[in-house]
């Protein structure tokens, strides 16, 4: 159930950071298909702004977050710089990590961790991150975003069993949308729902519509509460729907008819209409807020195009073993 008094200034930011995010990723987009990105084909998150969002905007700037694939919504969220985010997609020195991480974001200075190039390894990166907030008796929490296909990794029970046993302040925020890379998600697990899968370890564990970012925030907001009164993790699973391929390029494995429906979800177009019903902004103001976004977005692109490539002498530095 989504609750009615979340404040105004709260919705109207939901609404410019998952525009921001939108814009932004379709903007990559378009830059990949022009080659001005290198090495690598970006992950789009279109469809899926709503969880990022509305799971970020529960923290503070203290707590952590493990962000996964598509995590342009989450690390925007959390205050990372869109100049930083574009130049790093491009691979330019200006870049969060130096042009050396691209789509794997990290940047410490926001407490936002590594995304792990091996699937599932971020969750136990999460499992210790929690049991240090633990050891350092902070109020902490961290945050941990996964898809739907780590919940078939083996490193998922055990992360979710320690995070149960030793009360660790974690949110786990499960991103189903339905498609494991190119595997459909009902033809390899054995479950309807994956927050049925923290219920063994007796860990709360709930449902929400990913693509409403009012229900995602409301369940962070109470999970996070939870972690830091001491009460242990929590299993949100938001049911959701990327819009785009596994990565640009990638071959579909899903009908026309079935991503048209779907596209109908748009978590936007859902909060867009509901603040302008509610008269927290007005049809104007929103075009206003969406033009002003685009500027930024252009902005980041100069910015990231203009930027300079990093030195080939660097190449092994910032590595650490």
């Amino acid at each position: 159930m989504v609750q009615e008094n979340i404040e105004k200034d709260i919705l109207i930011k939901m609404y410019k950071l998952m525009v921001t995010s939108r814009f932004w990723d379709n903007n990559i987009d378009d830059m990949h298909a022009k080659k001005q990105m290198i090495g690598m084909s970006p992950h789009s998150g279109q469809g899926q702004e709503a969880i990022g969002v509305g799971g970020c905007l529960a923290l503070k700037e203290e707590d952590y977050m493990v962000p996964s694939h598509r995590g342009c919504a989450h690390a925007i969220t959390k205050g990372l710089s869109l100049r930083k985010l574009t130049a790093e997609y491009l691979g330019k020195a200006t870049g969060i990590s130096k042009g050396k991480g691209g789509a794997h974001i990290c940047d410490p200075t926001h407490n936002i961790l590594g995304v792990s190039g091996i699937i599932g390894g971020a969750l136990l990166i999460a499992t210790g991150v929690g049991w240090s907030i633990k050891i350092r008796k902070t109020k902490q929490v961290v945050m941990d975003f996964f898809g739907d296909g780590m919940a078939g990794q083996a490193s998922f029970y055990p992360a979710l069993n320690l995070s149960a046993a030793w009360k660790l302040p974690i949110i786990w925020m499960c991103e189903n949308n339905r498609v494991q890379q190119f595997t459909h998600f009902e033809d390899v697990m054995g479950m309807k729902n994956i927050a049925d899968m923290g219920k063994p370890f007796g860990m709360s564990s709930i449902i929400v519509d990913g693509n409403d970012v009012r229900a995602v925030y409301n369940a962070a907001q109470n999970a996070v509460n939870r972690a830091r009164k001491g009460e242990g993790p929590s299993l949100i699973e938001c049911k959701t729907y990327r819009w785009r391929p596994h990565y640009e390029g990638a071959p579909e494995t899903r009908t026309i008819e079935e991503l048209l429906e779907m596209k109908k979800k748009c978590p936007i177009k859902k909060l867009r209409a509901y603040i302008i019903q509610n008269n927290v902004i007005t049809e104007k103001e929103a075009i206003k807020i969406d033009e002003n976004i685009m500027l930024e977005i252009k902005d980041a692109a100069k910015f990231a195009l203009e930027s300079p490539w990093p030195k080939p002498e660097e190449l092994f530095e910032d590595v650490y073993v």
